[in-house]
């Protein structure tokens, strides 16, 4: 479900105009609008405040997002990760546990 429906649909499921929840996370209706119309991605800040009203993380809420931004890092990990291919030093070896670590936990992981 894209991030504006399920953000709108847990506004809703509380019974929270875009006004009373603009005003638990202080910022304006015409911001709530927008986020809710797909037009524009929440602040990291806003993002958590939503985690404490909804007790949801902001992956699950903004999961679509949340796939754009492991795509292009997993992306840059696996640019990172050839430049290391050849190289055995503890650094090198603890730059690929990391990378490694990070291909269990992604979302995405035929794409990276």
């Amino acid at each position: 479900m894209p991030y504006n429906a399920y953000l709108r649909q847990l506004r809703v499921k509380w019974m929270l105009s875009q006004g009373e929840l603009a005003e638990l996370l202080d910022i304006s209706q015409a911001r709530i609008s927008r986020y809710e119309k797909g037009e524009e991605y929440p602040t990291f800040s806003v993002a958590l405040a939503l985690q404490v009203i909804f007790g949801k993380c902001p992956k699950s809420i903004f999961s679509h997002l949340y796939s754009i931004v492991e795509e292009a890092v997993m992306g840059r990990t696996a640019e990172f990760e050839r430049r290391l291919i050849n190289r055995s030093d503890f650094p090198s070896m603890k730059k690929r546990q990391l990378f490694e670590a990070m291909m269990g936990r992604a979302t995405n992981r035929d794409e990276a």
